[in-house]
């Protein structure tokens, strides 16, 4: 599936506006976020580069950016991340819902090199491209929908791998959270202490050719 731009073009297959939707569970909360997410990054440069740094982090050891742990992290001085999504709603209380859906919520950047070495991955994502897209994983942690800029752009074929600039909204699968009272903040763990990015040996010249 191709990513199509987020402007409206003329003989071509226009996307529908997407609209959140009102009942939530998981996956609602995955698709809600996903809607929003896909708004941001086609409008703001700065987002991207924001989710490009922070995949190439390797928070867990792969290319995850970790929500919990970058929401508050400012854009620029007038807004952080989590501002910047709240604005797509109409008000916070969603993204409060979201957060309590999806308490290991994170946004993955694909690599697609193994298999097209010059896909896209997080090392050579252009972020001066507005053309982005967005999507989820359902159940069986297969990919449902994609939006761009909003908009959907239908399902996503079972086995079929969107193509261009795209991202994956996911829960984590190497980081838990742990809430022991219902006012506390969520306590996160790894599940091995294999998974945690600042016990990476950082690559070098040297350990690549080891």
């Amino acid at each position: 599936i191709a990513v199509s731009s987020c402007n409206k073009t003329e003989n071509q297959f226009i996307p529908k506006e997407a609209s959140y939707e009102l009942t939530y569970d998981e996956q609602t909360a995955m698709r809600n976020f996903s809607i929003a997410l896909s708004k941001v990054m086609c409008s703001s440069k700065d987002i991207r580069d924001f989710l490009k740094e922070n995949a190439l982090k390797q928070v867990d050891n792969d290319y995850d950016v970790f929500y919990p742990f970058i929401k508050d992290t400012k854009i620029n001085p007038t807004y952080t991340f989590r501002e910047a999504i709240v604005k797509e709603f109409s008000s916070e209380t969603e993204m409060d819902k979201i957060e309590k859906f999806l308490p290991t919520l994170t946004i993955y950047v694909p690599d697609v090199t193994w298999f097209d070495p010059n896909g896209f991955c997080a090392e050579n994502w252009d972020t001066s491209d507005s053309k982005c897209a967005v999507t989820f994983q359902g159940k069986n942690k297969i990919c449902e929908e994609l939006f761009s800029n909003g908009f959907s752009l239908g399902k996503i074929e079972h086995g079929t791998i969107p193509g261009g600039n795209t991202i994956i909204v996911k829960n984590n699968e190497r980081i838990t959270a742990e809430t022991r009272t219902k006012s506390a903040e969520p306590q996160y763990h790894f599940i091995d202490d294999i998974y945690n990015g600042r016990n990476r040996t950082p690559d070098t010249k040297d350990n690549r050719r080891s």
